[in-house]
């Protein structure tokens, strides 16, 4: 690791996530990523992963990522120039203490995170009901091994040959897309278990489908399907802000479309845009190469985005994160 510093002189983005152990101690977990290389922040590294101390909160994360990077710099000569974290309250809290320690750095988050609180408030709002019972209905499936299952699952070999229902797992928001398409998937077997073993006794309510609730389903999963790219998109190493502009922009259109929830859903999508770093990530859209030219048809429309305000912020990200000035960056970057 050292040699290799020595060698390209990088600038590394320390990516950190805390989490409980099985032993339920709170853990700071990081890599250290360049380009399209990851290191694991091991004890050959740094301090490694990290037991909390007993006050897991933004400051104790704070002091332990400032001691992460900074033992980097000193040791190792690896130079910090991003920190990234999901939008946990603790994680949130010491990026905002630690900004103001380091302005020169970034404080990012984790976009895939971001989606995964979309879709999260989608469902706060929306199919709220319909939801809970494809859950119920999943879960009742799935607990009942000896009977139930096994009766769905000799139908889905007869019909489709080896479909199953997917769990919701909770902390894997975009799952519910997952969930929802499975049960469409094999939505003949699940109308022929309850049309044949309704009349017993102990059919479960929870197992009873009708025309109504696979209807309910797939708008449910249509909507939230966007939804479910965008988590994948936002999962790529080569992710760029440029990128994370474009979701949002993407998200917020489909939202738009909806039939019934359209003010609801726009409304939601707008509140979270606002937590954003407008400048910097308009900046990243207008730079990119691949989004260049829609921004410049975008701004011929949106007197927000001109290119001399953008190009300010140019110069004032570029004074930020370097530190010394650059003859005439305005016009170079209004080019």
């Amino acid at each position: 690791m050292k040699k290799f510093c020595n060698d390209y002189k990088c600038e590394f983005s320390f990516v950190c996530d805390s989490w409980v152990s099985v032993a339920r101690k709170h853990i700071l977990g990081v890599v250290l990523s360049v380009s399209d290389m990851w290191f694991p922040y091991d004890n050959a590294i740094g301090t490694g992963n990290e037991i909390l101390e007993s006050e897991h909160n933004g400051v104790c994360v704070a002091k332990q990522i400032e001691v992460g990077f900074l033992q980097s710099e000193r040791n190792f000569g690896i130079i910090i120039g991003s920190v990234c974290t999901d939008d946990a309250g603790q994680c949130a809290r010491a990026k905002r203490i630690l900004s103001l320690r380091f302005p020169n750095l970034y404080f990012g988050r984790c976009y895939a995170h971001q989606v995964h609180l979309i879709v999260k408030g989608v469902f706060k709002i929306i199919y709220v009901e319909v939801i809970e019972r494809a859950r119920k209905l999943i879960n009742k499936y799935n607990q009942s091994t000896f009977k139930w299952l096994v009766r769905l699952n000799k139908i889905n070999m007869e019909l489709y040959g080896s479909l199953a229902l997917l769990r919701i797992v909770e902390v894997r928001w975009n799952s519910i897309q997952a969930a929802l398409a499975s049960i469409l998937r094999i939505k003949s077997s699940l109308r022929i278990v309850c049309a044949t073993f309704e009349s017993e006794t102990d059919f479960p309510a929870e197992l009873k489908v009708d025309e109504r609730f696979f209807k309910e389903v797939k708008d449910a999963e249509s909507a939230i399907r966007p939804l479910s790219f965008s988590s994948l998109l936002m999962q790529n190493h080569h992710n760029t802000l440029a990128d994370v502009c474009y979701m949002f922009g993407s998200i917020f259109q489909e939202f738009s479309e909806h039939e019934t929830y359209s003010s609801e859903l726009m409304s939601m999508i707008e509140k979270r845009w606002r937590n954003q770093e407008h400048p910097l990530i308009v900046l990243s859209f207008m730079l990119h190469p691949k989004y260049s030219i829609t921004f410049r048809k975008m701004s011929e429309k949106s007197s927000s985005l001109n290119l001399l305000q953008v190009s300010q912020f140019a110069v004032f990200y570029y004074k930020k994160f370097v530190g010394n000035e650059y003859g005439n960056l305005v016009g170079e970057v209004q080019k």
